[in-house]
C-alpha cells in the first residue's frame, strides 16, 4: 500500500502516513538523487522484522483492530506472529507473509 500526498509550495510530501519535508535531513548526495520537478519523489523505507500495531496497519492495510482481533482470537500465534514487550504489541513481519502464505484462517 503506497500512499502519496505531494505539494509544490513547499516541497512536502507523505507516504504511508509518515509526512518529510524536502530539504531536511536529507544527505550530501541530494541535489544529484534529487528528481526534477516534474517527476514524482519515491522513497524506499526497509523496517525492523518486528513493527509495532499502528505501522503494522499502515504496512498492511489492516486496521489495527483487526490485527488485535487475529491475536485476541488467537489466531496469530505470540512469539511466531507477534510479541509483547514493555507494554507494547509488536507484529513479526515475516510470520504475517508466512501465515498469508499459508491460506491458514
Amino acid at each position: 500500500m503506497k500512499r502519496q500526498r505531494t505539494t509544490q509550495g513547499d516541497e512536502s510530501f507523505d507516504i504511508a502516513g509518515l509526512h518529510l519535508d524536502r530539504g531536511h535531513n536529507v544527505g550530501a548526495r541530494r541535489a544529484a538523487q534529487e528528481p526534477a520537478n516534474d517527476e514524482p519523489m519515491v522513497i524506499q523505507i526497509r523496517t525492523t522484522e518486528w513493527v509495532t500495531v499502528e505501522l503494522f496497519a499502515k504496512i498492511s492495510g489492516l486496521t489495527q483492530p483487526a490485527v488485535r482481533c487475529m491475536i485476541f482470537e488467537g489466531k496469530w500465534l505470540e512469539g511466531r506472529h507477534y510479541q509483547r514487550r514493555a507494554g507494547r504489541v509488536y507484529i513479526s513481519i515475516k510470520g504475517f507473509e508466512k501465515w498469508v502464505a499459508s491460506g491458514s484462517a
